[in-house]
C-alpha cells in the first residue's frame, strides 16, 4: 500500500476531490492534513468509513442534493482498495464501544457487530413473543417467572427454558379458570401456606386419590387415568366425530359410550360424586377454613372454592407450576416452538463469536496496560469474567477501579463510571476499543490504512500528548499507512513537529465555492508567537 489515490466527487460536502497519496516516494508513513472547519474533515473521514464498512444501502453521497451521482474510488498500485483495510478512527464516536448498548463481553468491534445483530434479532421476536405469553398467563412479568419455574433445569435464561420446554408441549392442553399470580403469587404466600399446612393438604390428596381408584371411570395407578387424560379425550371426542365415525368407548365395567354428550355426562358425574364425598368435603373444609384466616391468600380462596381438585395438583407444588407454563406455552405452541427453534439456530453462531473473543483476551491485556500506563484517567481499567447476558458463559469484561484523592479504590462498571467521569475523561475511556482495533492489525502481513479524525479532541493537555506519542509510535513501526485530519491548528503544528513530518506530507485544504477540495503543502508550522517575537526584536535593533 505504497499509494492510495482517491478520486471522489458527491460524497457529503465535497464535490471533487482528486489526489493521490504517495507513502514510498515521500519515504513517508504518514500524511496529515489541516481543514479549516467546514471544508472537508468530516465528510473525507466519512466517505473512508462508509467505503471500509461497504453496506450497500449506506454508501457515500451527497445529503443535499441527492440527484446528484456520487463517486468515491479508492486505489492502491491501480488496484481498488479492500474495504476491511481501511480503519476510521474518531474519539467523538462512541460507535466504537458497542458493549455499552448490548453484548456483556470484551471483543473486537466486528464480533460485537455481529453478535448484536443476533442479539437484536432474537430480541424483537421475544418480545413479540412475551405479549402473547402475557395474554394466556395473565402476568406482567411472566418471562422472569417462567425462567424461575424451571430454574435449575437449564442455564435460566429465557431463551434456554423456552428450548427445553419447547420439546414437550403438547397439541392439547389444559386451559386454566384462573390468572397465574392467583396461585403462584410473588410472595409465595400460597406456598408458605401449603408447606404450613402440609399435613392437611396430604390428607386431602390421600383421599381424593382413593376416590379416585374407586370410580368406574377414572384409575388411581402408577400410571393413573385422571381429570387431566379426561379433559383431553372430552376435547378430543366433542366435535362427535369419533363417535359418529362408529368408534365407541367401552369402560371395565361393560359400559358403551356411543357420543360425546354421554361422555360428558359420565365424567361429570364421576367428578361431582367424587368431590361431595363427606370425607373429602371435611378434608377441604379444614383447608379452607385455614386459607380463610390468612388476609393475604383471598384470591386463592376464590380460585379453590371453584375448583377444589386443584388442591391435589398443589400437592407438588413446583410440578404443577411447571406444568402450568408448559400448557401456557402449549396453547402459543406454534409460536413457541418458531422462537426456539430460531435460538436454536442463532445459539451455535453465537457460542462461536464468544469462543473468538476469548482468543482475543491477550491482546486485550496488552492494551489494558497500554492504557493504564500512557494515559491520565481517575481510573484504573482492570479485566474481569461475567456472564454473557444470553449464552451465561463466563467471558472477559471490564471493570475499573475509580481513584479519588485520599480515599481507597473504588470498583465501577462500566455504566457508573461514565455517570461520574467528565467529558474528556470519557472520550479517553473510548480509547480503549480503537487501541483494540489497531493493535489487533499490526500482525497482519498486509498493510492498513489508519484514518485519524481529530482523535485528540476534547482531550486535556497530558491525553493530547500521550495520543500524539502513540500516533508517534505507529508512524515508525511500519505496520500502517495514516492520514490524520484536524482542524485544530495546534495540533496541526504539535503533531507535524513532534512526528518529524517532511514538509511535502503535510497539506491544507481548500474549498472553493464548486465544493472542489484541493490539498496544497502545509504553511506555518512553526511557532508563531516566537516568529513574531523574533520578529519584533530584530526591528527594535534596526531602528
Amino acid at each position: 500500500m505504497e499509494t492510495i489515490k482517491i478520486d471522489w466527487e458527491n460524497c457529503f460536502g465535497i464535490g471533487k476531490l482528486n489526489h493521490e497519496f504517495n507513502f514510498g516516494a515521500q519515504n513517508s508513513n504518514s500524511f496529515m492534513i489541516y481543514a479549516p472547519n467546514g471544508t472537508m474533515k468530516t465528510s473525507f473521514a466519512k466517505t473512508f468509513d462508509l467505503v471500509s464498512k461497504n453496506v450497500s444501502s449506506n454508501m457515500p453521497c451527497d445529503k443535499v442534493h441527492i440527484n446528484k451521482v456520487p463517486k468515491y474510488e479508492i486505489y492502491s498500485a491501480g488496484i481498488a482498495i479492500e474495504p476491511d483495510s481501511i480503519l476510521v478512527i474518531n474519539a467523538e464516536d462512541n460507535g466504537f464501544d458497542a458493549s455499552h448498548r448490548i453484548s456483556n463481553f470484551l471483543a473486537s468491534a466486528d464480533l460485537k457487530r455481529k453478535y448484536e445483530e443476533i442479539y437484536s434479532e432474537l430480541e424483537e421476536r421475544r418480545k413479540d413473543f412475551i405479549k402473547k405469553l402475557i395474554t394466556v398467563s395473565q402476568s406482567t412479568d411472566c418471562e422472569t417467572e417462567l425462567i424461575e419455574s424451571f430454574s435449575g433445569q437449564s442455564k435460566n435464561t429465557f431463551f434456554e427454558v423456552l428450548l427445553d420446554t419447547s420439546k414437550t408441549l403438547k397439541d392439547s392442553f389444559e386451559k386454566y379458570d384462573f390468572r397465574y399470580n392467583d396461585v403462584f403469587d410473588k410472595k409465595d404466600n400460597v406456598k408458605k401456606f401449603l408447606d404450613k399446612n402440609q399435613k392437611l393438604l396430604n390428607q386431602y390428596v390421600s383421599d381424593y386419590k382413593e376416590l379416585l381408584s374407586k370410580s368406574k371411570f377414572f384409575k388411581q395407578s402408577n400410571n393413573p387415568f385422571g381429570t387431566t387424560q379426561a379433559n383431553e379425550i372430552l376435547k378430543s371426542t366433542e366435535d362427535n366425530a369419533f363417535f359418529e365415525a362408529g368408534h365407541k368407548f367401552v369402560l371395565e365395567d361393560g359400559t358403551e359410550i356411543t357420543d360425546a354428550a354421554t361422555l360428558k355426562q359420565l365424567v361429570q358425574e364421576e367428578m361431582s360424586k367424587i368431590l361431595s364425598d363427606k370425607k373429602l368435603v371435611q378434608a377441604f373444609e379444614k383447608i379452607d377454613k385455614a386459607i380463610g384466616s390468612n388476609v393475604e391468600l383471598r384470591t386463592f380462596k376464590k380460585v379453590v372454592e371453584k375448583d377444589n381438585s386443584i388442591l391435589v395438583e398443589l400437592g407438588d407444588y413446583n410440578g404443577f407450576q411447571r406444568k402450568v407454563w408448559v400448557n401456557y406455552l402449549s396453547e402459543i405452541k406454534s409460536d413457541s416452538e418458531v422462537l426456539a427453534k430460531r435460538y436454536e439456530e442463532k445459539k451455535v453462531e453465537l457460542e462461536k463469536i464468544i469462543i473468538e473473543a476469548k482468543k482475543e483476551i491477550e491482546l486485550w491485556k496488552k492494551i489494558i496496560q497500554t492504557f493504564n500506563s500512557r494515559f491520565y484517567v481517575p481510573y484504573e481499567v482492570i479485566l474481569v469474567n461475567q456472564e454473557d447476558i444470553l449464552l451465561k458463559e463466563d467471558t472477559a469484561n471490564l471493570e475499573f477501579d475509580y481513584i479519588d484523592k485520599n480515599e481507597n479504590p473504588v470498583r465501577q462498571n462500566k455504566e457508573n463510571l461514565l455517570k461520574i467521569l467528565s467529558k474528556g475523561e470519557q472520550r479517553a475511556y473510548f480509547i480503549l476499543q480503537f487501541l483494540f482495533e489497531i493493535e489487533s492489525r499490526k500482525n497482519n502481513p498486509d498493510k492498513h490504512l489508519i484514518i485519524f479524525d481529530d482523535v485528540a479532541d476534547s482531550f486535556d493537555y497530558k491525553n493530547k500528548f500521550a495520543i500524539i506519542e502513540y500516533i508517534r509510535d505507529l508512524h515508525l513501526s511500519n505496520n500502517f499507512r495514516i492520514i490524520i485530519l484536524t482542524h485544530n491548528f495546534d495540533f496541526y503544528r504539535t503533531l507535524a513537529s513532534r512526528i518529524s513530518l517532511p514538509h511535502n506530507v503535510v497539506y491544507m485544504a481548500t474549498k472553493n465555492d464548486a465544493k472542489e477540495v484541493k490539498l496544497y503543502l502545509g504553511q506555518y508550522r512553526n511557532d508563531l508567537f516566537a516568529h513574531l517575537v523574533s520578529n519584533y526584536k530584530e526591528a527594535e535593533v534596526f531602528y
